[in-house]
């Protein structure tokens, strides 16, 4: 280790030995019990010579890994300074009073201040005094809370000879390692953010207008296939309403026979698996025309979670269809205007080109290398800014501009252009590169919008339900007239702007009753991703004490990458249409009761007729609602079909009162004679409109599994189930009840030959439930 303490580095023989001897000397002064004489003996210099030889070769090899990581530390250097001051970012160092103390080339040339001049100034000189406060406040956020501190500002025309316009710059702002500076990113956003608002907000409009024109509701019950129609669907359709009632075929009939089969298909396969309905199609008016719809619903279930009944919207899209067509062509427009990366030696001679440049100016990469970008030029633009470019760029800063360039097949195209110098580890350049894009679509698209946005800003007034937009922060940066008359503001321009502001005055409930916190309101659902359409709230001006009902549709919006950069979300009071379902809602109870009146009535007339059965109609009811309850039926259906039961034996009105009252077995035609109550019964109620098919299950109800039963000899599932129900039901109360030719089987009897006939005469799921409800539940006939 001592050898490492040896400062000098030898180079030739005689430093050699005079190190040597020095080194020889000093250790005979420091050895206690050395004898020898000033001079040593040529062994001991041999072998010291030796050692330090070895010690040279050890400090040679340090010397040359110190140089070569020098030049890895300057390589290094060189490239990392390259890095940050040609990065398309500007990159300062401040102080706590916002004098800049460093700035990269592209900070100075953002500020339009030569960076010698830079240091020493104060951002607030570049800033508009306006936006002084975003500064003041981003520096408070950073040197007292110690957080990033994040703005926007506008760029001044000032003396350092910026251009007369007002650059829209963010800056990001964190700590740097002194607590007094920050560090501070600069970006340019000016053009970004114009055309990224613009084409959002353009095409926002543009499809809100459309979609939101005018709609209607509708509500469809799959038992009982029953449509309600709003009169906006009959007009949608293209029908008049004269009175009757809407149905399946009537809508059917309205679409276009090109799609009919097809539409008709998907809704029959959505509602199959109870999704959601969302599908267009084209519907003719009388007149000849064809207009487009979109018809949008979900499935609404009942307790048992059981899909009864959709409700959902038609809206007139007729429009938006033949807009949206030119949307397309505009979006691919956009999309094909790639980026393109050129690469040159330092004499401007094109060493690489990306496949983008190919793909927009229809030179491959052969034909271009060795050869300078002037093969390009199309001759109208000025020699001037050539000159001001080859300038910027020769001298290491970045030059920024538009090009009006030619194509290999002559065509003209619009080019914005970034290019930068690359250089080596000497600072010497060696490379210039250019990065491109093609924005001549880009300025046609910008041209289409603006010629297109005073139609959508008309269209957009004239909405009748609220139209609001968002940005991702949720705070409103668009909504109609409709949308202050909705929230109960008296116009526009007393509705807030920040959506925070709105629970201090509105407060939101589901339908349910519970209060919905404002992380689960339409919008930020929406900016988390999520659809909806039709979605129900109760709402409360807590300021006022008004309350409505309000139907919310949304959605996020996207930009071309796929990113969420806002929400969209129409409203619209269904206040009228929540107090017509009440209305709704009564009526069909007052029917229910009175259908239950009735046919409690039927069953006296039928009792009254066969006093020697009476009461068994009552009690196959019963027995077939609980058998059904078994096996896991809605309460709904269970009681429907007691209700079937109070009438199952109608028929039998039809039947001499003798043949009924016969204290004997009956003769083979009396008993032919019999078995025609079924049928009789069906007869008589087959016109009686029920909410439930009691004609078909009372005519069924004889039927056996195995086509022995009767009047049409009905195997397996071809009976419904509520008539394969009642027919375990009806043996089983008819065995276990007393006949004037007869006496009553016991329980045990009459259950033992019901379960000897499951399956084959009775369906062994009906017969399984009544199994359990005698044999594990302890069951009892009714009374």
């Amino acid at each position: 280790m001592k050898k490492k303490q040896i400062a000098i580095q030898p180079t030739n023989i005689r430093d050699l030995r005079t190190l040597a001897e020095e080194h020889l000397k000093k250790r005979h002064l420091t050895t206690q019990h050395s004898h020898l004489s000033s001079t040593s003996s040529p062994e001991e210099m041999l072998r010291l010579v030796h050692e330090l030889e070895v010690h040279q070769i050890e400090l040679e090899m340090e010397q040359n890994e110190l140089a070569s990581t020098r030049v890895e530390l300057e390589t290094s250097l060189a490239k990392y300074t390259e890095l940050y001051d040609f990065a398309p970012a500007g990159y300062l160092t401040l102080g706590r009073d916002s004098k800049i103390q460093k700035a990269n080339l592209s900070a100075t040339t953002m500020l339009g201040v030569d960076r010698s001049q830079v240091v020493g100034l104060y951002l607030k000189q570049f800033v508009l005094p306006e936006d002084y406060r975003v500064i003041d406040n981003i520096l408070e956020t950073v040197f007292t809370k110690r957080e990033k501190g994040y703005g926007e500002v506008r760029l001044s025309a000032d003396p350092f000879h910026r251009p007369k316009v007002t650059p829209l710059v963010r800056i990001d702002a964190g700590i740097g390692d002194d607590d007094d500076v920050c560090r501070v990113i600069l970006l340019d956003i000016t053009e970004q953010k114009r055309i990224a608002e613009s084409l959002i907000e353009s095409k926002t409009r543009f499809s809100l207008a459309l979609e939101t024109a005018s709609a209607g509701v509708w509500e469809w019950y799959l038992k009982t296939n029953e449509l309600i129609w709003s009169d906006e669907i009959w007009q949608l359709s293209g029908l008049k309403n004269g009175g009757e009632k809407p149905t399946f075929k009537l809508w059917e009939n309205s679409i276009h026979p090109d799609v009919r089969e097809l539409v008709v298909a998907s809704v029959t396969a959505a509602v199959k698996h109870e999704a959601e309905l969302n599908f267009e199609y084209q519907v003719c008016y009388p007149d000849g025309s064809v207009h487009w719809n979109m018809s949008r619903g979900r499935p609404l279930r009942n307790k048992q979670g059981e899909a009864d009944r959709y409700i959902g919207t038609v809206i007139d899209i007729t429009d938006r269809k033949l807009a949206e067509n030119q949307l397309i062509k505009l979006s691919r427009a956009i999309q094909q205007s790639p980026a393109i990366v050129l690469i040159t030696d330092s004499n401007g001679n094109i060493e690489f080109v990306n496949p983008m440049f190919s793909a927009v100016t229809g030179y491959s990469s052969e034909e271009v290398k060795g050869k300078n970008p002037r093969i390009l030029k199309s001759g109208l633009v000025p020699k001037s800014t050539y000159e001001d470019l080859w300038k910027t760029i020769s001298s290491g800063d970045v030059w920024r501009g538009e090009f009006i360039n030619k194509k290999k097949n002559g065509e003209l195209y619009h080019e914005s252009e970034v290019i930068s110098a690359l250089v080596d580890s000497t600072g010497v350049i060696s490379n210039f590169v250019a990065v491109k894009e093609d924005i001549t679509e880009r300025n046609k698209t910008e041209q289409l919008f603006g010629e297109s946005r005073v139609k959508l800003d008309a269209a957009l007034a004239s909405m009748s339900d609220a139209v609001f937009i968002s940005d991702t922060k949720g705070d409103f940066i668009n909504y109609n007239e409709a949308f202050a008359t909705f929230h109960k503001f008296r116009n526009k321009e007393s509705c807030p702007l920040v959506l925070e502001e709105y629970p201090k005055i509105l407060e939101v409930y589901l339908l349910t009753g519970e209060l919905v916190p404002l992380e689960n309101w339409v919008v930020p659902r929406a900016l988390r991703g999520e659809t909806g359409t039709g979605v129900e709230f109760r709402l409360l001006r807590t300021d006022s004490g008004e309350t409505w009902f309000g139907s919310y549709n949304y959605a996020p919006i996207h930009n071309k990458e796929g990113d969420i950069v806002g929400s969209v979300v129409t409203a619209r009071d269904i206040s009228e249409q929540k107090a017509a379902e009440e209305k709704i809602k009564g009526y069909v109870q007052q029917l229910e009761k009175a259908m239950q009146s009735t046919l409690q009535a039927v069953e006296n007339v039928v009792e009254a007729h066969d006093p020697y059965t009476a009461g068994h109609e009552r009690c196959v009811g019963i027995i077939a609602a609980d058998i059904a309850r078994e096996m896991g039926w809605s309460e709904e259906r269970c009681q429907s079909l007691k209700l079937v039961g109070l009438v199952h034996d109608i028929g039998k009105i039809s039947i001499p009162a003798e043949i009924l009252s016969k204290p004997a077995l009956l003769t083979p035609i009396e008993f032919e004679l019999v078995k025609t109550h079924a049928e009789q019964g069906y007869q008589i109620l087959k016109d009686v409109e029920f909410p439930l098919p009691i004609a078909r299950i009372i005519r069924e109800h004889h039927e056996r599994m195995d086509g022995s039963g009767y009047p049409q000899g009905l195997k397996g599932d071809e009976a419904l189930l509520e008539a394969r129900i009642l027919a375990v039901a009806d043996v089983l109360e008819a065995m276990a009840s007393h006949r004037p030719y007869r006496p009553a089987f016991g329980i045990e009897e009459t259950l033992h030959e019901i379960e000897s006939h499951r399956a084959q005469q009775f369906d062994p799921d009906a017969v399984d439930a009544m199994l359990r409800l005698f044999r594990e539940k302890g069951y009892q006939l009714p009374d």
